[in-house]
């Protein structure tokens, strides 16, 4: 397993003879000192003639004559493969990952004995040479740091989730359209059921736009680190490849859980959500405070809870109702019962609208409120073999996002699972097996919105 801090890999592939830049002086040390716990990553490789060795001069060679030299180190940029870079599988040309550069390191090492020269860092993004170990700085580098370390703008973040959006797709390498936040995640054992959920939160703007416009200091928890930067590359305009792995997020998921949400293991999507909003409003500081964390903000109500005793049975009778809804309502449709004997599965298909659908009946003071009518923003979807018991090893989550939004032209809809990312047409949407939906209220409601649901 490889640590989140500091690592570099290499970039590119072994140079031709006719194509080796010249010979260079090894770096002073004191140029630029390797951080005893940096992590580098093979970017790029170059051959050396066989049976070459620096001189005791070339050795002691003048600093300003090094300095000379390192702008050759341009000519080690074209061999750079971008179609061969894989940081989201920690896979970079050779597969190395190693903790530090200096002489002692074994990165050091392997730039001699596999005559692979330039490293980046993956967490400052800077690039090197070694053995030598001098920085290279050079314009072409700049979508590679972007695709490890992707920024947004107030401005850029404000549209994601208008129709202006959808008319500005971007492309990855092989010249394949994309629409940023509508791509796959891999499944890479059984994590699909987290996936859904990742979707359906970073496609909630308030905290969507929280985390892309987040420039932690390192003093944040982990999983609210880990979450960020997955968020900013699922958004992502400028990915070399139009699919993103959330390992690293799932692997901090499954420490912070104590092991009870595992990519290996099937689970349910429901509870993983209840989960992770718990873990990222404590993580963002929040407290029972109202509005103490963005997680709060977007998705807590509040409830009155009545009780009146029951005579018969000794007992009492709960009766919870609604005071103010939250911006974002999430749904659960509870198709799962469990018995002595099985686990049982209630396929029924439920109709459901997209927009306009009002909560006007479930609150106690609708007059007091700022809007009841509330639009579909996320939709998960449970597939497994037909019948009536639940079939955890056949079981399959899709996830169905709304893109643009206003309806009619200015909105569609696409369905994702795993790497299978498709649009699909609105109608189809309400015939699967719904368990999960996220549901964003409207700002403002001139018009009585439309019946819930039905079956």
């Amino acid at each position: 397993m490889v640590s989140t801090r500091s690592r570099t890999s290499a970039l590119t592939e072994p140079l031709q003879d006719s194509d080796r830049p010249p010979k260079r002086a090894r770096v002073d040390d004191n140029a630029e000192a390797p951080q005893p716990n940096e992590q580098i990553a093979e970017v790029a490789a170059e051959s050396k003639p066989q049976g070459e060795e620096l001189s005791e001069e070339e050795d002691v060679e003048d600093v300003e004559e090094i300095n000379k030299a390192a702008h050759g180190s341009n000519l080690y940029l074209d061999t750079i493969n971008r179609l061969a870079l894989d940081f989201d599988f920690e896979k970079v040309l050779c597969g190395k990952y190693f903790q530090g550069r200096g002489r002692n390191s074994y990165a050091y090492a392997h730039s001699i004995h596999d005559d692979h020269h330039v490293f980046i860092n993956l967490e400052t993004t800077k690039v090197y040479v070694l053995p030598d170990g001098y920085p290279v700085s050079d314009p072409s580098l700049e979508d590679i740091s972007y695709v490890l370390a992707p920024s947004f703008r107030p401005a850029s973040v404000a549209i994601l989730s208008t129709p202006a959006h959808l008319s500005k797709p971007s492309y990855d390498l092989a010249s394949k359209p994309y629409l940023p936040g509508y791509i796959g995640l891999n499944n890479i054992k059984r994590n699909d059921y987290m996936n859904v959920v990742i979707h359906c939160l970073l496609h909630v703007p308030p905290l969507r736009d929280y985390l892309l416009l987040s420039n932690f200091d390192g003093k944040q928890p982990e999983l609210l680190k880990r979450f960020a930067t997955l968020s900013k590359k699922l958004w992502n305009p400028r990915l070399f490849k139009s699919q993103v792995s959330p390992h690293e997020f799932l692997q901090e998921v499954g420490r912070a859980s104590g092991g009870k949400f595992r990519m290996e293991v099937q689970g349910d999507p429901v509870e993983f959500l209840g989960w992770l909003l718990n873990r990222l409003h404590k993580d963002l500081g929040g407290t029972k405070k109202r509005n103490s964390s963005t997680i709060f903000s977007a998705f807590q109500g509040e409830v009155r809870m009545e009780t009146q005793q029951v005579l018969e049975s000794r007992g009492q009778l709960r009766r919870f109702k609604c005071q103010r809804l939250p911006q974002y309502i999430i749904l659960h449709y509870k198709r799962f019962t469990k018995n002595n004997f099985v686990e049982e599965k209630n396929p029924t298909i439920v109709n459901f609208p997209l927009r306009g659908v009002d909560f006007r009946d479930y609150i106690d003071a609708p007059a007091s409120q700022p809007s009841t009518v509330y639009d579909l923003v996320a939709n998960v979807t449970h597939e497994s073999a037909a019948g009536t018991t639940r079939d955890k090893l056949n079981t399959v989550w899709k996830v169905q996002l709304r893109a643009g939004s206003g309806g009619g032209e200015n909105e569609k809809w696409f369905q994702i699972q795993d790497l299978i990312v498709e649009e699909i047409r609105k109608e189809m949407i309400f015939l699967g097996e719904t368990v999960l939906q996220i549901w964003e209220r409207r700002p403002h409601s001139n018009s009585v919105g439309k019946p819930i649901f039905s079956t």
